[in-house]
């Protein structure tokens, strides 16, 4: 089974920003929202996919983050 790493990001405002997904009826759940994220590459954490997914993504760095744990099943990156 693959492992997803998905982040919940928020702007200075602490809105919290989400995408729409293409409507490609190959891909999984076309047309519709969601978070940042993706597959956990071979060797790679989950932090680190979160930071390789949203450099892909939204081609932004994020040299330096906090890990902090809330009440989700994961870390939440901030």
């Amino acid at each position: 089974m693959k492992q997803i790493a998905q982040v919940l990001l928020l702007d200075r405002h602490n809105r919290l920003l989400i995408y729409l997904r293409d409507d490609k009826p190959e891909i999984p759940f076309p047309n519709h929202w969601d978070f940042f994220g993706g597959h956990v590459e071979e060797g790679e954490t989950p932090e680190q996919a979160l930071v390789r997914e949203v450099r892909e993504e939204l081609g932004v760095d994020l040299p330096k983050w906090t890990c902090r744990n809330g009440n989700f099943s994961g870390p939440m990156i901030v």
